[in-house]
């Protein structure tokens, strides 16, 4: 994902990680399963899946604003790291 800073853009990783000023505080974990709304909304591109899948949320803060990033893992992705 990329973001708008004033006339630069840049990704939202490097916003995140690549400054000391910016903290991760809380980190929520789940799994997600069909029928709930993330994931379908997750998977509807999908051909067809029906394994749950998992995801975190944590909260960045940067002084006294905070930001809270969404992540969806699916477990036989094809650009999967692990």
């Amino acid at each position: 994902m990329t973001i708008r800073i004033g006339s630069h853009c840049r990704a939202l990783g490097a916003l995140l990680f690549a400054g000391k000023s910016m903290r991760r505080r809380q980190m929520e974990m789940t799994y997600i399963t069909p029928g709930q709304m993330l994931y379908d909304t997750a998977t509807r591109d999908l051909r067809k899946s029906s394994e749950p899948i998992w995801g975190r949320r944590p909260v960045f803060y940067r002084g006294a604003k905070s930001l809270l990033v969404s992540e969806v893992f699916f477990a036989h992705s094809r650009c999967s790291f692990w």
